[in-house]
């Protein structure tokens, strides 16, 4: 409910508020002439009690010629005041019903309008041309993702069932949407998905929105379509403690819509449903901190969004399509390739004080009086997130190509569906952070202490003029720019924009993988348990400001092997003894050149705990600057909420004397090849290079 004193004060504000909503402004008039009644019915009552309550007294001290008299006037009160108490009744539901109706007050800048009348906030990603692309529920069926059919026939139109891995990608997302919360100081509540019809009123989703929410009539209770309305009622009654910040809770629950009023709307697939699952952000705080929480809101679901790696826009709302609750919304919607249309897939609302007033949820000011907080909340996954993800990462022969950052828990070396399987690339964990250690590898002697399945270099210091300059990123999600893309790719390389000639080298590189473990804010210390071969490339960019300029210049500027290899096996006896590493070019007339050293695998066994130790150290301690070619990591990962992993460059092999002096062109082909000696086992991965199209 609005703010009554506003109201009062303000209401030609309430007035321009109800217009730019296409709603009526003469419910303003209508609500404080309900008002005045109201009051004037209480202050009639309050009179009348006060001398019914007189009279009683006069009674009571009255003489017997007096109190007949007395008696009889008292009987008049009686009923006068019995009559303006139901005035009262009559008055204050009139009041009510008449604040309900007027939505909350938009805020300043919100555009007018309808549906159509939006404000475009950002465009992220443009739309790629897919030949003859099908859409999500061909798709799905397909790869046996999920299933329309069966879910018609057990619960009606507009159900489904998600199987195999559809079930696991969903997981995956939601998991990842509850990391995400978590690591940003939300607390996770998993709801009831029934409430009172108290809280789901007080909320804002009856009333002229009734007809979309599911009642159980017998037990009069309601299932909800969004956490966001169990976890405003969590509060419901309380006054909070707000002095130490916002209260930010992220529920995770089934939801259920009746989608009454959407009939013949997205009745193909699973865009419109009667029942999904979802992970919604919400917020407490003091109402002059709501729209910077809301910033906040639609940041952490902008770090959501660039995980699925689909183009999407940021729109502010126009007030004809606010719930009656929201002051302001902002929504992102992904582009659907089939639709060739923008689809929500988030939004996020301000909804100030409106639902906290109905809910009686209150914090203490500096004075130490109670005052009306304010409410947010937001996306941050959903089930219709798989449309998004299935149509944008659709591949010509069928497949689908599954964001790493996502992989489903149970199958974490996930990347690409098809109609097979699920094919394993290049992570034995999800959700890794890449790092570049500045090294340069060196073949190890074969003396050394063993450690963690590692032979350490006896010789070779971590510190002074062999240790590494710095350690950058590759990759940190979350991040701005350049460090927000994922930049592995499977089959190209694609060179950025340039006026000038691109100096492009690319050499096999060998990257640890290794769990983090955390103390606050600080590495405490990094468990190695796999590696893996990948491509890396270099422009050889002079003056690049930073060292990752050079090694990240978009989403496919690496290539990564298929196969990891546990950190056990690599032992002088072990199973990748017999394994070595090598570099071709493959040069556009037909030629084909040594472009990096032949080396052994096991080469790289040496990078032990002492080496680990130093990363931890700088990971906690490298600084960047303006001056400086390198980054401030460690703040990097916090900000990236504390990543369980990192994938650590540690080294490549020389490059041949053709490799050092000889640039790739659009149209090369470089092969990373990882061969055995004693047999015919090898892996290949091959990256075409080619420009911006």
């Amino acid at each position: 409910m609005i703010d009554l004193k506003f109201l009062r004060e303000n209401p030609d504000a309430v007035r321009a508020s109800q217009r730019l909503r296409g709603e009526d402004p003469a419910l303003v008039e209508v609500l404080l002439d309900a008002d005045t009644a109201r009051r004037a019915a209480i202050s009639t009552a309050d009179t009348l009690r006060a001398e019914q309550k007189a009279a009683s007294k006069k009674v009571g001290k009255a003489t017997p010629e007096e109190r007949p008299a007395l008696l009889a006037a008292a009987t008049e009160l009686a009923a006068q005041v019995k009559s303006a108490e139901a005035e009262q009744v009559v008055t204050e539901t009139a009041f009510t019903e008449a604040h309900k109706a007027i939505s909350n007050v938009v805020i300043d800048g919100v555009p007018a309008g309808g549906e159509q009348d939006f404000a475009l906030r950002e465009l992220v990603g443009e739309p790629q041309p897919i030949e003859n692309p099908k859409d999500h529920v061909e798709l799905g069926e397909s790869l046996g993702l999920f299933d329309m059919e069966r879910g018609a026939k057990v619960s009606g139109a507009r159900f489904y069932f998600l199987t195999g891995y559809g079930a696991l990608l969903q997981l995956g997302l939601l998991q990842l949407a509850v990391q995400t919360a978590v690591a940003n100081g939300f607390t996770l509540l998993i709801p009831p998905v029934l409430v009172k019809p108290e809280i789901m009123g007080g909320t804002g989703f009856l009333g002229a929105h009734a007809d979309e929410v599911y009642h159980l009539e017998e037990d009069d209770l309601y299932l909800v379509g969004t956490s966001e309305v169990p976890i405003a009622g969590y509060h419901s009654g309380e006054i909070l403690d707000l002095n130490n910040g916002p209260l930010r809770y992220a529920g995770w629950s089934s939801c259920f819509r009746r989608e009454a009023g959407s009939y013949g709307k997205d009745t193909r697939g699973i865009i419109r449903v009667h029942q999904f699952d979802k992970v919604e952000a919400f917020v407490y705080c003091k109402p002059e901190d709501a729209e910077v929480e809301h910033e906040k809101i639609l940041g952490w679901e902008r770090q959501m969004l660039g995980h699925i790696e689909v183009p999407y826009r940021v729109i502010d709302v126009a007030a004809g399509d606010l719930g009656s609750s929201a002051a302001r919304k902002f929504d992102c919607e992904a582009w659907v390739p089939t639709q060739r249309a923008y689809r929500e897939l988030t939004s996020t609302s301000n909804c100030t004080t409106f639902q906290a007033r109905r809910l009686a949820v209150r914090y203490r000011d500096e004075n130490g009086k109670p005052q009306i907080a304010a409410t947010l909340n937001g996306t941050l996954a959903t089930t219709r997130w798989l449309v998004a993800i299935l149509e944008n990462h659709q591949q010509p022969d069928g497949s689908v190509r599954v964001p790493r950052r996502w992989c489903p828990s149970s199958e974490p070396k996930c990347w690409s569906l098809n109609d097979r399987d699920v094919r394993g690339r290049a992570e034995r964990a999800p959700h890794l952070v890449w790092l570049r250690s500045g090294r340069e590898l060196r073949r190890p002697s074969r003396t050394g202490r063993r450690v963690g399945g590692f032979r350490e270099r006896g010789h070779r210091s971590p510190a002074g003029t062999s240790a590494p300059k710095g350690i950058f990123p590759w990759y940190v999600p979350g991040a701005d720019g350049f460090l927000g893309q994922f930049p592995l790719s499977q089959d190209e390389t694609v060179l950025p924009e340039s006026q000038t000639p691109l100096n492009l080298q690319i050499e096999p590189e060998v990257g640890l993988a290794c769990r983090v473990n955390w103390r606050g804010d600080v590495v405490a210390s990094l468990e190695p348990f796999a590696l893996g071969a990948f491509n890396d490339c270099s422009i050889r960019r002079p003056n690049a400001p930073k060292i990752s300029h050079k090694k990240n210049w978009g989403a496919a500027s690496k290539g990564v092997a298929r196969q990891f290899f546990e950190v056990s096996d690599l032992t002088p006896d072990g199973p990748t003894a017999t394994l070595r590493l090598n570099c071709h070019l493959h040069t556009a007339d037909g030629q084909e050149h040594e472009y990096g050293v032949d080396s052994p695998l096991l080469g790289y066994s040496y990078y032990g705990e002492v080496l680990l130790d130093w990363i931890t150290e700088r990971l906690d301690n490298q600084k960047g600057s303006a001056d400086t070619p390198l980054e401030d990591v460690g703040a990097l990962m916090v900000s990236a909420g504390h990543p369980e992993h990192v994938l650590i460059g540690i080294g490549a092999t020389k490059y041949t004397p053709l490799g050092e002096s000889t640039y790739l062109q659009a149209g090369d082909e470089a092969v990373v090849r990882v061969y055995s000696t004693e047999s015919d086992a090898a892996s290949e991965l091959r990256q075409r290079v080619r420009t911006v199209r």
